[in-house]
């Protein structure tokens, strides 16, 4: 998901010449374009009959995409979404603020 990530960036940066806001679109929509919902289907599919390995299957699948879209997800669109003038340093305290962030590490403390 990562090299995806990074491999969208640089063509979408250097190569299409895209501005902040379009690379970050560019960017979050080649590492988080529904790949969950293809991984339920097929694991059904695969395992049927067993339905404790499509259950760990899908909560393994949640958390590859669903920690990294409310993590670096957000970062990325506030990153690139937001005025150029705001410094970085700023905006990973918002990033670690930010209330699904937040609400996700409380999630995960709670379980």
């Amino acid at each position: 998901m990562l090299s995806v990530g990074a491999l969208s960036y640089v063509i979408a940066r250097y190569y299409l010449k895209l501005e902040r806001a379009s690379l970050a679109a560019v960017v979050l929509a080649s590492m988080f374009s529904g790949t969950s919902l293809i991984g339920a289907a097929m694991l059904n599919i695969v395992f049927e009959g067993h339905p404790e390995y499509v259950a760990i299957g899908i909560v393994i699948a949640q958390l590859r995409n669903a920690l990294l879209l409310n993590s670096l997800g957000i970062f990325i669109g506030a990153r690139f979404g937001s005025d150029s003038g705001s410094g970085l340093q700023k905006q990973i305290k918002d990033f670690l603020l930010s209330k699904p962030l937040v609400a996700l590490m409380l999630g995960l403390i709670w379980s």
